[in-house]
């Protein structure tokens, strides 16, 4: 299941991301909680059910009863690759969260006892699947990055919403100040 896969597979130590010289990180609050997941990796990737490329990582972040699952990139200069990443990331997590396949569930339940008889119906499991605030975080490392075609614009827009508050493309390796907005 999805989350027994970040938990067991992909969960990072601390409260930062690296790949391939970059680094993001999350300086946490009271009342706050987070996680950092590497999801760039053959074993994690099998077990999320990714179809093609998948972005570096995911950050959870929780404050009272707000709950936001962040995708993250870090980059170099190719935004374009790095947009293509996260809305294919973002589509296999989102139908792997809604459309939970029948036979995972036969083998071994581990979730809400309500919820095997009716998978696809549970109020329960739909309601905090509905709760959560996904967002997209591209950071550059360096020079300024590509332009990014307007067409993934369009579509990071339409997925995540404004730039700044739902996706951002930054340079700030903080990412604490786009989760809180």
């Amino acid at each position: 299941m999805l989350f027994e896969t970040l938990l067991l597979q992909c969960l990072v130590r601390g409260t930062s991301l690296s790949d391939a010289g970059s680094r993001i990180s999350l300086d946490l609050t009271e009342g706050e909680t987070g996680a950092f997941f590497k999801l760039n990796n053959r074993q994690s990737e099998a077990c999320l059910r990714v179809q093609g490329n998948i972005c570096d990582g995911l950050v959870l972040y929780m404050r009272t009863s707000e709950k936001v699952l962040c995708l993250a990139e870090l980059k170099g200069k190719n935004t374009d690759h790095a947009a293509e990443q996260i809305l294919n990331t973002y589509k296999s997590l989102k139908t792997y969260l809604q459309h939970v396949q029948e036979d995972i569930y036969n083998s071994h339940w581990y979730g809400c006892p309500s919820c095997k008889p009716h998978i696809s119906t549970c109020v329960v499991c739909k309601k905090q699947v509905s709760t959560i605030r996904w967002k997209a975080y591209i950071y550059q490392r360096g020079a300024s990055p590509d332009p990014i075609k307007s067409a993934l614009v369009k579509e990071l827009k339409q997925t995540f919403g404004e730039k700044g508050k739902g996706y951002d493309i930054s340079h700030d390796s903080d990412i604490g100040k786009f989760l809180r907005k």
